[in-house]
């Protein structure tokens, strides 16, 4: 008598497809590699090549980070028009979790501006 349930199975399939993508994820970043050494790139901006079969676009990106205590210095020794930082309004999550244990009313009220949306459920398979 087999103990091997349905889930056991499932879970040892989501094992083995979760390896073949990580090695499949692993060849196309080879493969990009190659293409960058052939093809033409920018630090910033779009290049596109063209094969007979294919066009073949690279982008680059630069990320920029704000040091906030240097912007906090120098901000006020530029025009406001021409800052080029912006404040983003973002929901403070252990707070606002707070405030709906501890007082339903007021929960009740902010959630007016509030959406609220089911994300994607996470699956996490580890062999014992």
């Amino acid at each position: 008598m087999s103990d091997v349930t349905e889930l056991d199975k499932l879970c040892q399939k989501h094992r083995e497809y979760a390896e073949v993508e990580k090695k499949a994820k692993q060849n196309r970043i080879e493969v990009e590699n190659i293409i960058l050494q052939i093809t033409d790139s920018k630090e910033e901006g779009t290049c596109t090549t063209k094969t007979r079969y294919f066009k073949c676009s690279t982008v680059g990106k630069l990320t920029r980070s704000l040091d906030p205590e240097v912007w906090a210095n120098i901000k006020d020794d530029i025009p406001e028009d021409l800052q080029p930082v912006k404040v983003k309004e973002s929901i403070d999550l252990p707070k606002l979790r707070a405030i709906e244990s501890a007082n339903p009313d007021l929960f009740k009220f902010i959630s007016k501006a509030i959406s609220t949306k089911p994300a994607k459920t996470q699956v996490k398979v580890e062999l014992l």
